[in-house]
């Protein structure tokens, strides 16, 4: 994921995450997750980073989607009450309709 540098717009802060191959391989075995977009668990990571770091409840996850490469932006609350499954889902859905 990439997002603008405020202090030189012309330049973007870039972010990329490895994950363990086992890791994916039973995510996509379970039938809850399987039929998430395969960077959710990216994508919302880097939510609640935005949620810590600026302090706001509502972070925005900004992408570009399609063939076209359109701007999207796409932002959930995070509940803590609430299990996490559920918010990937929601996460997981609100990219799909943007």
């Amino acid at each position: 994921m990439s997002r603008a540098n405020p202090e030189t717009p012309s330049e973007r802060h870039a972010i990329s995450l490895a994950l363990e191959p086992e890791l994916l391989q039973r995510r996509a075995q379970q039938p809850a997750t399987a039929a998430q977009l395969p960077d959710t668990l990216f994508a919302a990571a880097w939510l609640l980073l935005q949620s810590r770091w600026l302090g706001v409840l509502w972070p925005v996850l900004h992408e570009r989607v399609g063939a076209q490469a359109l701007p999207v932006s796409t932002t959930v609350a995070f509940d803590a009450t609430r299990p996490a499954g559920e918010w990937l889902a929601e996460l997981d859905a609100a990219r799909r309709t943007e």
